[in-house]
């Protein structure tokens, strides 16, 4: 699988991530790096512990590292999230969090195959 394929099956933009990171090199690099990424984990962390704050914050650092990859789908999933927490008056919205979390887990599960595939 090419790295352009796998940004097509992420729903994302590589031509943006290309821009932004200047040369397939660093997008490859960043993208894999994300699978570490905390940021999910943090999220449901907070929503578990019902954190409003917190979870706030995690949809918007989650919304800006999609946005830093061109992940779109990901991207749009986080910002839903973090719309609908902005006022920080009321918890997730389950609907809106297992969105965010499907689109992720396929997410991760797609730059795993990837990663195999350039082995």
């Amino acid at each position: 699988m090419t790295l352009q394929e796998c940004y097509s099956l992420l729903g994302g933009n590589y031509e943006d991530a290309l821009s932004r990171l200047m040369n397939e090199r660093l997008v490859q690099k960043f993208l894999i790096r994300f699978i570490d990424d905390p940021t999910m984990d943090s999220l449901l962390l907070a929503v578990e512990t019902h954190d409003i704050e917190k979870s706030f914050v995690s949809a918007h650092t989650l919304k800006g590292v999609a946005a830093n990859l061109a992940l779109s789908s990901l991207q749009m999933r986080a910002s839903e999230l973090t719309e609908q927490l902005r006022n920080r008056m009321n918890e997730a919205d389950p609907t809106l969090l297992n969105n965010l979390m499907e689109v992720y887990s396929k997410n991760i599960e797609t730059i795993k195959q990837y990663m195999q595939s350039i082995e």
